[in-house]
């Protein structure tokens, strides 16, 4: 008997829509992946600035210190250090971050920051020995005012933030202009 050998119509259908069904889930599988990257970038940052309020009330390494910041280098990274303000001015300048006290971060690649909408790079963040956050020139944040620090993907277009302000700093979800606790 001459039996021909080969696939049918129908397993062939069964065996793309298989395919089909497992290139979906996979599709999915990455998305949530990079939506764990960014939770975690997040999460990294928030504990960062959490680390720097803290350590702006509970630790002096010299008489002049006036508190802890975070520095923004660029749109990926910043710097976390202590501020020694050795000339008594109450005036940041990056030559008053104590020696061996600055920290270097970077995010992963594939994400970046904003701050209020706009680059973050220059910006400087001090928090005095009350944990309040402080401008360069030691004014405070305004009463009721919040600084957005937004992080986003290139690979997703879900965002989320940290709302810094004069009593908390609170990570959340980007709702349109607002930092809403998530």
């Amino acid at each position: 008997m001459d039996s021909e050998r080969g696939f049918s119509l129908i397993e062939m259908l069964v065996v793309l829509a298989i395919l089909g069904i497992l290139l979906a889930i996979a599709g999915l599988g990455s998305e949530g992946v990079e939506r764990q990257r960014m939770s975690g970038a997040l999460r990294e940052v928030f504990a960062d600035l959490q680390r720097v309020r803290q350590d702006a009330i509970t630790r002096t390494s010299t008489g002049t210190s006036r508190g802890a910041g975070i520095r923004f280098v660029s749109a990926t990274s910043y710097i976390t250090f202590e501020f020694n303000d050795t000339n008594g001015d109450y005036q940041y300048v990056a030559a008053e971050e104590l020696a061996g006290s600055s920290r270097t971060r970077t995010l992963s690649r594939g994400f970046s920051f904003t701050l209020d909408g706009a680059s973050p790079m220059g910006t400087v963040i001090i928090f005095d020995k009350l944990g309040m956050p402080r401008e360069v020139d030691w004014d405070p944040l305004a009463v009721g005012g919040n600084l957005r620090l937004v992080i986003q993907s290139t690979r997703l277009a879900a965002t989320k933030c940290i709302a810094i302000g004069q009593a908390r700093i609170r990570e959340g979800v980007l709702n349109g202009a607002s930092c809403v606790a998530s």
